[in-house]
């Protein structure tokens, strides 16, 4: 049974009490309880579900975030010497900058491409845990993807910052 009341509980039971007896008296007024409580014991296990998905995925994107400046990192280092001439040649801090960040963003947008088509399709699987939203809900998808090449474009600006900041006589020396 639901009834709708304001104010406390404890000051609408003994009407609660008595409104139940005179239904029916052979049955027992027991286990009361706001609905805000009976929806959250309800809904516990899916809570709990979104809760852990969140965790790993938060784990996910920063791995992620860490594997794109590892790359960025290696690629920069292995391209020292390609960016110190283009340096010595003219090139401003920010040409390399953004030489750096295109590159590495142009490798981030194919993946997010890839990687939404694939959420797309695993999004059905998770459904059931789903509220208030649906599948293939347009916001969280751009939410998620602004995220994700957010992330993304940090890990790409510092190794891009280091190669910008490099001396180009230093770099372009024999034995370097």
């Amino acid at each position: 049974m639901i009834i709708r009341y304001e104010g406390a509980l404890s000051a609408v039971m003994p009407a609660m009490k008595e409104a139940m007896h005179a239904t029916d008296a052979t049955v027992p007024l027991t286990d009361v309880l706001p609905l805000s409580e009976v929806l959250a014991a309800d809904t516990v296990e899916q809570r709990h579900d979104m809760l852990l998905l969140a965790v790993f995925s938060s784990l996910a994107l920063a791995i992620a975030a860490v594997g794109v400046h590892a790359t960025g990192s290696c690629t920069v280092a292995g391209r020292l010497r390609e960016t110190g001439l283009r340096r010595a040649v003219g090139a401003r801090g920010t040409d390399v900058i953004s030489l750096i960040i295109r590159r590495g963003m142009a490798l981030v947008a194919t993946g997010a491409i890839i990687g939404i088509g694939v959420a797309l399709i695993a999004a059905r699987a998770i459904e059931s845990l789903l509220f208030g939203i649906t599948p293939s809900d347009p916001v969280t998808f751009i939410v998620v993807a602004a995220v994700l090449l957010g992330s993304a474009l940090v890990a790409c600006l510092v190794p891009a910052l280091r190669a910008a900041r490099a001396d180009p006589l230093s770099v372009l020396r024999p034995g370097q």
